[in-house]
């Protein structure tokens, strides 16, 4: 009788320490159902510190408890107040303040039941209560001592893990609410050869990824390539095409748009970025002409290179001795230099380039060239 007392006993606890550590590490295998311990006092009183809880993969609605995370390791439950465009807002019960918003896909579980931290001690009590009796007054030897001190073992993890949130140290409750939130703030912005860099001053939190990266001008829209640097830093890179669309188009200002995943919370970035666009240069001497694109965008310019000479006679008359067309295409950021023929006595160009969705004409002329 005692034996089999023994045996139901072992199955018992074996099947409560199976089901609490498979539910325990459902959640890092993304699992339909999972475990977890509240370790924070922001859901008092309807969710109270040591508190265990039910995840469930659905739907969640306002009004939910849910839990969101931004990596493996944080994770938030709190009460879900509302959702904006994609966004989810949440807010402890206990807090005064909501907490920042957080892409809709980043609430991984709903809460569907709660287990208070009493019912779970009068499950945990009784077995380890049993376990303590069963080693101390039973003179066990060979693999029973090893099966009772290895379940009693596990019983201790269990009952340790859930008691861990309740002695753990509460932070100070005097300190502001503000001086514990995470901060991100714009520090500098610019465009550099087509591509925007972002600096930011960052306190209490650290930029992990960046995400859903648009770039928008008056119904143009792309998507953009952002990377991650050294010093709280974010490079944009920019598609050529899509400043080939606003220059065809004389647009001179886009949409920036990102989502930046920090440590703790998201940042939703949206910036306002003013194109340069500058004319090309043309610089003309007697002996080249000289082409230079300051533009994230190609330039497709047509070059008229009249020769001229000096008819001789009384008076100063040039008659035309050669003509030249040269289209050129020059490349973002680049220089394009033409040799002239040489032995004129001036050089005559005319340079012709669409522009902001317009045409321009620039002529140059250089004087006294034959030495």
């Amino acid at each position: 009788m005692e034996s089999r007392f023994r045996d139901i006993m072992n199955l018992i606890t074996v099947s409560i320490i199976l089901v609490f550590v498979a539910l325990s590490f459902a959640r890092l295998l993304d699992a339909p159902l999972a475990l977890a311990v509240v370790a924070g006092r922001s859901m008092e009183p309807n969710y109270m510190l040591g508190d265990l809880v039910i995840l469930a993969k659905k739907q969640p609605r306002i009004g939910d408890v849910v839990l969101w995370c931004t990596g493996y390791t944080h994770c938030v439950m709190h009460r879900l107040v509302d959702i904006q465009d994609g966004m989810a807002v949440t807010k402890g019960d206990a807090n005064p303040v909501p907490d920042q918003p957080v892409p809709l896909s980043a609430v991984k579980y709903v809460v569907v039941a709660r287990i208070p931290r009493i019912a779970v001690a009068a499950i945990i009590a009784p077995l380890a209560v049993y376990w303590l009796t069963n080693i101390a007054r039973a003179a066990v030897t060979g693999i029973e001592a090893v099966e009772a001190a290895s379940v009693f073992a596990v019983t201790l993890y269990i009952v340790f893990t859930l008691g861990a949130p309740i002695l753990a140290p509460i932070p100070p409750q005097s300190s502001s609410i503000e001086s514990m939130m995470p901060m991100i703030t714009l520090k500098h912005i610019a465009l550099e050869r087509g591509s925007v860099l972002i600096k930011y001053n960052v306190e209490n939190t650290v930029l992990m990824d960046i995400q859903n990266c648009t770039v928008a001008g008056d119904g143009i829209t792309s998507h953009c390539s952002p990377y991650l640097l050294p010093g709280d830093t974010v490079y944009v890179h920019v598609p050529q095409l899509f400043y080939q669309e606003l220059f065809m188009t004389g647009i001179i200002e886009y949409k920036l748009s990102f989502t930046a995943t920090l440590s703790y919370g998201f940042l939703l970035a949206d910036y306002t970025i003013r194109v340069p666009w500058k004319k090309p240069i043309l610089k003309l001497n007697c002996t080249t002409i000289v082409v230079k694109n300051m533009n994230p965008v190609p330039l497709d310019v047509n070059t008229t290179i009249y020769y001229l000479d000096v008819i001789p006679g009384p008076g100063t008359r040039y008659e035309e001795s050669n003509l030249q067309s040269t289209p050129l295409k020059v490349d973002p950021w680049s220089i394009v230099t033409i040799p002239l023929e040489r032995g004129h006595d001036r050089v005559y160009v005319v340079a012709r380039y669409q522009w902001l969705g317009g045409d321009i004409v620039e002529t140059r002329l250089a004087a006294t060239c034959r030495r």
